[in-house]
């Protein structure tokens, strides 16, 4: 993905259909003027430099310093990044010059190849530099000398250099130093420059979609810092923004749903907020867009609703998503904590009053964590089946080690005893299970007890239910649920007759407690109906259903939650709809959820600023939503449209180019099976066309012996010529042809 200020980076939603192109070579550029309006810019004679094939993204910049434009692009078929810096004793009388008597060389030899490069100071002293990336080598930068030589690349060592399907460089912090931002299809990375082109320092970023095909970073809200764009393959909301704080900080995902298209490319302007250009599926209609922020009605009183989305880090496949919402690491806002048990640590996302913090703090804890919880005391307490302990984080000093509790036998899943310091863990002997009760004091007791279940258990849920006795939900998988009453050290099974949720297969998402810590009154949802359980005289009583009539409903979670600011309802997800269903008396309200939440784990209130409304966090196994009450949101503002009227056209890219000095945006757009292009203009109104130039080529140049497809394959615009006025230059097939501006 490009962008332009005359730097363009492209996104791509798929592979473009390759197109079999002939150009006619000819030494006149055929401009036909459209009637709507009077250009005011040209071109005169072109010149016409060939190269091998293999040729690609086209660069113009002033890399030799001398004031005059150079030209940079990719050469695969020779093994060479093309650096053409402009002679400034060009005779502009010849026809056709050669290139060495136009441009002086100062390419080099590249050991890989390339598949984009970027220019950019990197070490700070002055001069322009090229970063460059491959398969098979990765990243590499060459650093200028002088007068546009360089000296060899070095290497920049990073994981995964085939996956890389994108490449940035720009200033992410505010520290005068372009920073590099590595896309691949699976995550991104953030390599920070120290200033003097060092990485040492770098940032994960996990995606909540899968198959990154672009990125890039450009200033989309407005306010004069780096935001971050991705764009995805497939879904119903391929783009991802990431709002920039200025100082290396980024927002929560906002998901943007964009048409159907071919084409995508930021638009950088000189000054003011980027855009983005489109070209629609049918290959005839550009559209240009804004990213806005659009007054719309408060979140919860919606019809639909797109969360903002945080992807989630060290994940295991084969391990549940372990999580809670607590108050761990501010007394002013509750936070999303979620275990990462492929990085042995605990993320605490830090919730604050315009949601959470996407840089989570980073707690090292045991390795393959079960299960999370918090005692009454604000600890947090993480287990591990694998290491067989139990890890206490003190309140207060949550980054500190934790204390470790071992746990007898073998674990196999733990819960907090209500009220007190102690947890609830079932273990495995050889021919039977047992619960024990482990205190977490340092002189803290352990005792055991035979437990009627002949399954693993998979989690467990334990609640007061008043006069000194405990609830103890054991979950066990495709199985129904068993319960016990704790009393002293009598432990008694429930039967179907005292609970009859206990006949159906439930997971702890399906089960949610009015108050926290509080059995005596509990939501369980199951397949097309939810019920409310109230405990009277040592039996759960239903007192209330709730049905959404909806025959294909499959209520897979619940909670309490005061949307809207409301008193708490019982809130409920339809993962079959895609919906979040809640009942307000008689009323039954729906929020269609654009997106869905993937691999649905669970749900919960989360408190983000003292006496203020509940927000909801859904959680999945890539990512954490949340929906605030928000009369604001993110997304694509069309601020243009234009229709080609070429009969059969297919327009497959588009350039941002600097030639008309009147306009704010001047658009190249290419059709190769029109072999021309057509120049766009807006100057604060309507896009217009002003000029359709048709591509030509001499015999005498030399035919083009293979290759076809996409032609030309990339424009870029610049003052290579030095006289002020902007140039066109464009890659096609083997040429790299100049239309020096009139």
């Amino acid at each position: 993905m490009h962008v332009t200020a005359l730097r363009t980076n492209r996104l791509r939603p798929g592979a473009l259909l390759p197109w079999a192109l002939v150009l006619t070579l000819g030494l006149r550029v055929a401009a036909i003027e459209d009637a709507v309006s009077a250009r005011d810019f040209g071109f005169r004679g072109l010149e016409i430099y060939e190269f091998k094939f293999g040729t690609s993204d086209l660069h113009v910049r002033d890399v030799s310093g001398d004031g005059t434009e150079d030209v940079v692009f990719i050469n695969n078929r020779a093994s060479r990044l093309e650096v053409l810096v402009r002679r400034a004793d060009v005779d502009e009388s010849v026809r056709l010059p050669a290139v060495e008597a136009t441009f002086e060389d100062r390419g080099f030899v590249v050991d890989q190849a390339l598949t984009r490069c970027r220019i950019d100071d990197f070490n700070g002293d002055g001069r322009l530099d090229i970063l460059m990336t491959g398969p098979a080598l990765g990243l590499q930068l060459a650093l200028q000398v002088e007068g546009g030589r360089f000296d060899a690349p070095q290497s920049i060592l990073i994981p995964d250099a085939a996956q890389v399907v994108d490449l940035e460089a720009a200033d992410l912090n505010a520290d005068g130093a372009p920073d590099i931002v590595v896309g691949r299809r699976a995550n991104a990375e953030i390599l920070w420059n120290d200033g003097a082109a060092k990485f040492s320092r770098r940032t994960r970023m996990s995606y909540s979609a899968a198959d990154s095909v672009g990125l890039d970073t450009a200033d989309y809200d407005g306010d004069g810092k780096r935001d971050l764009l991705f764009l995805f393959a497939s879904g119903d909301l391929p783009l991802r923004l990431r709002l920039g704080d200025g100082r290396g900080g980024f927002s929560m995902e906002h998901a943007m749903h964009i048409p159907a298209a071919r084409f995508f490319r930021t638009l950088e302007p000189a000054a003011g907020a980027a855009t983005i250009g489109c070209l629609l599926q049918n290959g005839t209609v550009f559209r240009h867009y804004s990213v806005a922020k659009r007054e719309v009605a408060a979140a919860f009183d919606r019809e639909e609703a797109t969360p903002r989305r945080l992807p989630l880090e060290g994940l295991s496949s084969k391990d549940p998503v372990a999580w809670i919402v607590a108050q761990l690491v501010d007394d002013s806002a509750e936070d999303f904590c979620v275990a990462a048990p492929e990085l042995s640590q605990v993320h605490i996302y830090a919730g604050h009053a315009g949601g959470l913090r996407s840089d989570p703090v980073k707690i090292d804890s045991l390795s393959a964590i079960r299960s999370l919880h918090r005692n009454d005391a604000g600890d947090l307490i993480v287990f591990s089946r694998q290491e067989k302990a139990i890890a206490v984080h003190m309140q207060g000093r949550i980054d500190d080690f934790p204390r470790i509790v071992s746990l007898p036998a073998q674990p196999l899943a733990t819960t907090m005893v209500p009220g007190e310091n102690a947890v609830y863990c079932i273990t495995r002997r050889t021919n039977a299970y047992e619960l024990a009760r482990v205190g977490l004091d340092d002189k803290a007791e352990t005792r055991t007890q035979v437990l009627s279940i002949v399954n693993d258990p998979s989690d467990l849920v334990a609640f007061a239910l008043g006069q000194d006795a405990t609830g103890l939900l054991v979950f066990m998988p495709y199985q129904q649920p068993r319960m016990f009453r704790i009393e002293g050290d009598t432990v008694s099974a429930m039967d179907i007759a005292q609970f009859r949720a206990l006949a159906d297969v439930l997971k702890p998402a399906s089960v949610a407690l009015k108050t926290a810590g509080d059995g005596r009154s509990l939501l369980v949802s199951n397949g097309r109906i939810c019920r409310r359980y109230d405990w009277e005289k040592e039996t759960y009583r239903a007192v209330e259903q709730y049905n959404p009539e909806s025959e294909g409903a499959e209520l897979a979670g619940n909670c309490f939650a005061a949307l809207g600011g409301r008193k708490r309802e019982p809130v409920m997800y339809d993962r079959s709809a895609q919906e979040l269903i809640w009942f307000v008396g008689e009323d039954v309200k729906r929020i269609k959820l654009r997106g869905g939440v993937p691999d649905f784990s669970g749900m919960s209130p989360i408190r983000l600023k003292r006496g203020g409304p509940d927000a909801l966090v859904l959680v999945g196994r890539k990512d954490v939503q949340l929906l605030q009450d928000e009369r604001v949101a993110w997304g694509l503002n069309t601020i243009g449209e234009y229709a080609t009227p070429a009969d059969k056209a297919a327009l497959r890219f588009l350039v941002s180019v600097g030639l008309s000095p009147t306009a704010d945006l001047t658009v190249a757009l290419v059709d190769p099976r029109n072999r021309a292009i057509e120049f766009v203009c807006s100057a604060k109104g309507a896009l217009r066309r002003v000029l359709t130039m048709e591509i030509y080529h001499q015999p005498a140049i030399g035919r083009p012996t293979g290759g076809g497809g996409l032609e030309p394959h990339a424009l870029a615009s610049g003052d290579v010529t030095g006289d002020g006025l902007g140039d066109l230059l464009v890659l096609v097939h083997d040429k790299l042809i100049v239309y020096p501006g009139d």
